[in-house]
């Protein structure tokens, strides 16, 4: 089930998925709605610094490393004590990568990133989504026309 996760997580980031269509660099059709791809990393990323904040800065760093290094920086989860530690590494973890940053491709993989990690970049699309299709129902039925 993680792999799959993936490999739709990865296909967002990447490409289009199978509910997407590519319409612009930076936008793409969800489901009848066009997204900005940076709108939804950028919304994305503020919910993971509100959720699970050792990672944000873990991806934040790996992010700029990353770029100023034009290699792939890995973030990686080991569990201490019963916890989650998040720690960004030039060497490839294996099993133990959540995140990989990789600024010559432009991607931001996701490896064995999974729910306990924080909300996924599809949750994120979703909820940017379900906002444009409320505010359209909100625009079509007039609401700001009531008292």
């Amino acid at each position: 089930m993680k792999y799959i996760l993936a490999l739709v997580l990865t296909a967002t980031l990447t490409s289009c998925s199978s509910k997407s269509e590519l319409k612009y660099a930076d936008d793409y059709d969800y489901d009848g709605v066009t997204l900005s791809r940076s709108k939804v990393k950028d919304t994305w990323l503020t919910r993971l610094s509100e959720k699970n904040p050792q990672l944000y800065v873990e991806v934040a760093k790996a992010l700029l490393i990353s770029r100023q290094a034009n290699r792939s920086i890995y973030v990686q989860k080991e569990e201490i004590n019963g916890r989650p530690f998040y720690f960004a590494s030039y060497e490839d973890g294996g099993g133990k990568n959540v995140i990989i940053a990789d600024y010559p491709s432009k991607e931001i993989l996701f490896d064995h990133f999974n729910d306990s990690d924080g909300e996924s970049l599809m949750d994120a699309a979703d909820r940017l989504w379900i906002e444009k299709k409320v505010q359209g129902i909100n625009n079509e039925i007039r609401a700001r026309d009531y008292k």
